[in-house]
């Protein structure tokens, strides 16, 4: 017999694992980007629609929330096969974000079965910490990191060669083989 009792944790689960400090995207974690993300817009209340990979309102479907929204799923659909349901019970798995005071964030999650009940989990609190525009543009951010990048490698290569002069001797000794090598 199918276990539906258990799934009221469901949606609590998910927003611990969603919101947990292993999605961590450049700035940030994800309670970071969504205080961050609210405050910029001037809003109080956000929804997350899982299973549509959907957020309202749709300035909020910036790429840090989203590239975590696709994990969410096959965690949901182990927790419903583990219960002896199928994959599909689940219609409806949304996330009801609102802000507290100013750094302070309350999730309500709930899910809705094919049955027709309605499954709350209790509510999951989460406080920012980060100060940071979450409406930036990445592009300029990444093609200077790329240059940091490059010009520390090309600062290495030469401070290799010349400071350490290992690659002029080898280069050395195979212009002039007759050289003996002190042992």
């Amino acid at each position: 017999m199918a276990k539906t009792k258990t799934l009221n944790g469901l949606a609590y689960s998910l927003a611990q694992s969603y919101f947990s400090t292993y999605n961590y995207y450049k700035k940030g974690y994800l309670s970071d980007w969504v205080v961050n993300g609210m405050n910029g817009l001037g809003i109080k209340a956000m929804e997350i629609d899982i299973l549509q990979e959907r957020i309202t309102p749709v300035e909020m479907e910036m790429k840090p929330l989203m590239v975590f929204i696709k994990d969410l799923k096959p965690k949901m659909e182990k927790a419903l096969v583990n219960n002896s349901l199928s994959p599909d019970f689940l219609i409806e798995l949304r996330f009801h974000i609102t802000i507290k005071g100013n750094r302070g964030m309350r999730c309500h999650g709930y899910a809705k079965g094919i049955n027709g009940r309605v499954y709350e989990a209790g509510d999951y609190f989460e406080n920012s910490h980060e100060v940071f525009d979450a409406f930036y543009n990445p592009f300029w951010e990444d093609i200077i990191s790329n240059l940091k990048h490059r010009w520390f490698v090309l600062k290495m290569i030469l401070w290799r060669k010349y400071r350490i002069g290992g690659f002029t001797l080898r280069y050395t000794r195979r212009l002039d083989p007759e050289q003996k090598i002190k042992i």
